[in-house]
């Protein structure tokens, strides 16, 4: 999650695990994972996401003086979000395992 890009326009982006790919090819070298569990790894990145964005959207209205440091990644984690609505399910399952 941490290494998703800080800043994002899902326009001119095609792939967003473009870094977080090569984390998981590190990881690999040292530990398996089944094919299915490969394949959920998008799907849980997405939901991650959803949870962090609608989080930092509800501290920043609990504290309204920390807000800008709350928000700091939310413009972000919305771009991904939309990213991620605007491929299929079978694109999304297939990224990591290219």
């Amino acid at each position: 999650m941490n290494q998703m890009p800080k800043t994002f326009d899902h326009a001119n982006r095609r792939d967003l695990f473009d870094e977080p790919r090569d984390v998981l090819r590190g990881y690999l070298r040292h530990a398996e994972l089944t094919d299915e569990e490969l394949r959920l790894i998008p799907f849980l990145s997405m939901g991650r996401l959803a949870v962090r964005v609608l989080l930092t959207c509800w501290r920043a209205e609990i504290f309204p003086e920390n807000s800008r440091y709350i928000l700091r990644n939310t413009e972000a984690g919305w771009a991904h979000l939309e990213w991620f609505h605007s491929i299929s399910t079978a694109q999304i399952s297939d990224l990591l395992t290219r």
